[in-house]
C-alpha cells in the first residue's frame, strides 16, 4: 500500500497505535469499542440533562431521571449460550475505575480471582446501578431475559422508555 492511500484511509493517530519501534507494522482492519454510553440526544438536551463526568454525577443523574419520572437505563445480556458478556464489559470497566491497572492486569491473566476484594468491588459498583429496579428499564429481573441487541430500542421510543445504554 502506498504512503498516499494509508494516509487517505487512515487517521494519523490509527497509524501511530500500529507503529512499533519506528516502523508501521500493519494498520487495523477490525476495532471494537467498548464501553460506550449511548442515550437519545435531542431528547437529552430537551429534557435539560447533562452528561455526567464521574461515577458520583452518574448516580446522581439516575436519581434525577427518576424523580422525573422516567427510568435511567436499558440493559439487557441475554445472548443465547454466551448470556452474561455484557456483565463482564461492565466489570472491566469497573476494574479499570477502581483498582490498579497492575491488579487488572493480574485479575486478566487469571492470576487475581474472581473473589479477591478488588473484584468484588468492581461488581458491587455496577450492581448499585443494575440491582436497583428504579434504574432499569423493565427492573432488574428484565437484565437476564432482555436480549442486547434489543434493550436499547425503548430507548428511541417517542418519550424515551429508557435514557442510557452502555454498550460496543
Amino acid at each position: 500500500m502506498s504512503e498516499d492511500w494509508l494516509s487517505q484511509q487512515y487517521n494519523q493517530s490509527w497509524r501511530d497505535m500500529a507503529t512499533i519501534n519506528g516502523l508501521e507494522a500493519g494498520v487495523f482492519h477490525r476495532f471494537n469499542g467498548k464501553s460506550l454510553v449511548w442515550y437519545p440526544i435531542d431528547d437529552w438536551e430537551a429534557a435539560g440533562y447533562e452528561i455526567p463526568t464521574t461515577w458520583e454525577e452518574m448516580m446522581a443523574l439516575n436519581d434525577l431521571i427518576v424523580s422525573d419520572g422516567d427510568t435511567p437505563w436499558c440493559i439487557g445480556i441475554e445472548s443465547g449460550a454466551a448470556t452474561g458478556w455484557v456483565a463482564t464489559d461492565w466489570t472491566e470497566e469497573m476494574m479499570l475505575r477502581t483498582t490498579s491497572l497492575e491488579n487488572y492486569d493480574a485479575w486478566v491473566a487469571g492470576e487475581l480471582p474472581f473473589d479477591s476484594p478488588e473484584v468484588k468491588n468492581a461488581v458491587e459498583t455496577w450492581s448499585d446501578l443494575w440491582f436497583n429496579d428504579d434504574y432499569v428499564f423493565g427492573g432488574r429481573s428484565s437484565i437476564v431475559s432482555t436480549f442486547f441487541g434489543d434493550s436499547p430500542a425503548p430507548m428511541f421510543e417517542d418519550p424515551p422508555q429508557c435514557w442510557m445504554h452502555k454498550q460496543g
